[in-house]
């Protein structure tokens, strides 16, 4: 027999009596639609698709209909032959990533929707930190992060929305490698990484001095992690940075293979969540919304079936999108981040399969 799984929640939510007006203000809208709901997914080399769109398009669209404003990419159409236009031109294939982020239609489409958090995976051609950075290799560098920041900023200022400039995952580039037993890594290489890390960093920086907008521009490293103690000592270990206040280390990838176990699945995905907020990690993000692998790392299934995993974000962040309609009327501003977390938390403790 088919089992049919639905989610339940059973929440009270508990305002001041003193109900005021609401009437919103244009500022107390984009606050409300510019709030970090924390979870979030990828679409990064899916291998299918249900529509005539380039599968960057159909994908995104997809999640925002999920009810997130969080998406993560990649911006190098080499690790993603079919996510961009069927017709790319071959010149998107090694362009500098601002090329790409303003010339690339996939991309522009994807750019303009309403997401208000982008993290996305940036490489720039002919710049390869494993065995050094030369100093041309430094100027291209700075120069490819740089224009990239800086089309964010003019481009988009006016919307509020957060750009993150990352890379594939960093733990599997240093080792050079898929080993879990490597136990030694090239000094030559780590300095690499390292001067490659700060001259992303320098980029990102300087466009941002340079540029007067509403529309912010960071970096990130993407490592995989264990969870807490992990987390615990990445932040320990992070310089402070006077753009960003609260803790700066996120799960930018984590999901579990179906295989025949639906609910357990999202049960287990439900758990990360849970525990990445109680930590305070600004963003949670499910690999991911169609499978890239084949081994059925989904949230929406080759058959085009939304997953259990799929329908508990989707009550989450009917949730909590509620919880911030509710509060904004009753307060008249966007609850704070920490009375936020503590009902994340309790929607995601009383989120059942029913």
């Amino acid at each position: 027999m088919k089992r049919i799984l639905l989610f339940g929640l059973f929440l009270a939510a508990v305002f001041p009596s003193c109900k005021k007006s609401s009437v919103w203000t244009d500022e107390m809208l984009k606050e409300y639609n510019r709030y970090n709901l924390t979870v979030g997914t990828q679409t990064i080399g899916a291998i299918y698709k249900f529509t005539e769109k380039p599968i960057l398009v159909e994908t995104a669209e997809r999640i925002i209909a999920m009810g997130s404003n969080i998406l993560k990419i990649s911006l190098n159409p080499a690790w993603q032959e079919n996510a961009y236009n069927t017709e790319t031109p071959e010149i998107f294939r090694h362009a500098p990533p601002s090329v790409i982020a303003s010339q690339e239609p996939a991309v522009k489409a994807m750019l303009d929707m309403d997401f208000s958090y982008i993290l996305l995976w940036t490489a720039t051609p002919e710049v390869d930190w494993t065995d050094g950075m030369s100093e041309k290799e430094l100027e291209m560098e700075y120069q490819a992060i740089w224009d990239l920041a800086e089309y964010f900023r003019i481009r988009f200022k006016g919307t509020g929305k957060k750009f993150y400039i990352g890379h594939r995952e960093g733990d599997w580039l240093l080792l050079g490698s898929f080993s879990f037993t490597q136990e030694r890594i090239d000094t030559v290489r780590i300095q690499g990484m390292i001067d490659w890390y700060n001259i992303r960093q320098k980029a990102v920086d300087d466009a941002v001095n340079a540029t007067v907008s509403d529309t912010e521009v960071f970096q990130y490293p993407e490592l995989k992690n264990t969870l807490f103690n992990t987390l615990d000592y990445i932040e320990k270990n992070m310089k402070a940075k006077e753009r960003l206040k609260g803790k700066r280390v996120f799960i930018g990838e984590y999901g579990f293979p179906q295989y025949d176990y639906p609910e357990k699945q999202a049960y287990c995905s439900l758990n990360v969540m849970k525990a990445g907020i109680e930590w305070g990690c600004p963003f949670i993000l499910y690999r991911e919304m169609y499978d890239n692998e084949g081994r059925s790392y989904w949230m929406i299934d080759k058959n085009n079936v939304e997953q259990p995993v799929y329908k508990a974000h989707q009550t989450f962040y009917e949730e909590m999108k509620k919880y911030v309609r509710e509060y904004i009327d009753a307060e008249r501003h966007i609850p704070d981040n920490a009375e936020f977390r503590n009902w994340e938390v309790q929607v995601l403790s009383e989120l059942r399969f029913i």
